[in-house]
């Protein structure tokens, strides 16, 4: 993603541009300490430029998937009132 000016800001695993909303599968390999430093940054940079995160685990996407629709949905919503 990059922000108004251009700036990479970081990459995730789905996006809708339009809306400013990432997607991001947070799976086990975001649980070391330099990844988690790299996501929080990461995190920072795209809530500074205007984009809401929407953070899912393996939970979410292989067995509740009912919760991971609301989620994008209550992004979506949320976007549209801006």
């Amino acid at each position: 993603m990059y922000d108004r000016f251009g700036r990479f800001l970081g990459c995730s695993e789905l996006a809708y541009p339009e809306f400013r909303i990432a997607i991001e599968y947070e799976s086990d390999g975001h649980l070391t300490r330099e990844q988690l430093q790299r996501d929080i940054d990461k995190y920072q940079a795209y809530a500074e430029a205007g984009w809401n995160v929407v953070r899912l685990t393996a939970q979410h996407v292989y067995r509740d998937h009912d919760e991971a629709v609301r989620r994008v949905r209550a992004a979506r919503a949320t976007a549209s009132n801006r």
